[in-house]
């Protein structure tokens, strides 16, 4: 049993002696140093001279984070309308191109007095060519309901109609979207202009924060030097 104590305890006096030597040797003449040196009254009455600089100089680093935060947000909220005024845009030039090429060749087939059931069959083809551009387009118009809206066009251009008034009402539908797409990327536009207003304005008030900050913090420092310099 004695053999067992002397045996557990002899690592606990190696460690114990190793622990003293570091305290002697390393710890406490580092503790010391720093105590003499670094941490002594005259840091300790500098720190609270130059503590109103501090707090400034923090103060005005926190608002400017605070300030970046919301450019932050805002640019992003700006990027997601422009991402969608772009794809707004492109698909309505889409269905309007179509419209065009359509109207073109179907005059020129007027013209040569063509076959008329030719001539709605050609009004079908390009009408659906343009459907998935028109789904897009109504997909952005109405996000909820583009189905819904979509229906009774896809419905009629399915079938195979030969009637003025069914080209009529397609056409009436067509040109519908496109006046609701054009009167959305206004507004889209709009909001965009007064976003990139509000980002200029809080850059802008950012650099107002760190210009008055650092003023501040050299200001304070100017008349902490005079104050410590006339009181010795």
């Amino acid at each position: 049993m004695a053999t067992t104590d002397r045996t557990v305890s002899a690592p606990r006096r190696l460690w114990n002696r190793v622990v003293r030597a570091f305290r002697r040797r390393l710890w406490n003449p580092a503790r010391l140093t720093f105590r003499r040196l670094v941490w002594n009254r005259a840091t300790f009455s500098a720190v609270l001279l130059s503590s109103p600089a501090i707090l400034t100089a923090i103060g005005s680093f926190a608002m400017s984070r605070s300030v970046d935060a919301e450019i932050a947000a805002l640019t992003q909220q700006r990027d997601k309308m422009t991402e969608t005024s772009r794809q707004l845009d492109g698909f309505t030039r889409d269905v309007e191109r179509f419209q065009l090429d359509r109207g073109s060749l179907l005059l020129v087939m007027a013209g040569q007095d063509s076959d008329a059931k030719l001539r709605y069959a050609l009004d079908k083809l390009f009408r659906l060519n343009a459907q998935g551009s028109m789904c897009r387009v109504a997909a952005t118009l109405y996000p909820d309901a583009w189905k819904t809206r979509m229906a009774p066009y896809e419905e009629i251009v399915q079938q195979d109609y030969d009637q003025p008034d069914t080209v009529q009402q397609l056409q009436s539908f067509e040109s519908g979207m496109i006046a609701d797409a054009s009167r959305q990327l206004t507004t889209l536009q709009e909001r965009i202009n007064g976003v990139a207003a509000q980002i200029d304005a809080a850059t802008a008030l950012k650099t107002m924060i760190l210009s008055i900050g650092n003023s501040l913090m050299y200001i304070l420092t100017i008349m902490i030097f005079f104050l410590k310099t006339n009181q010795k």
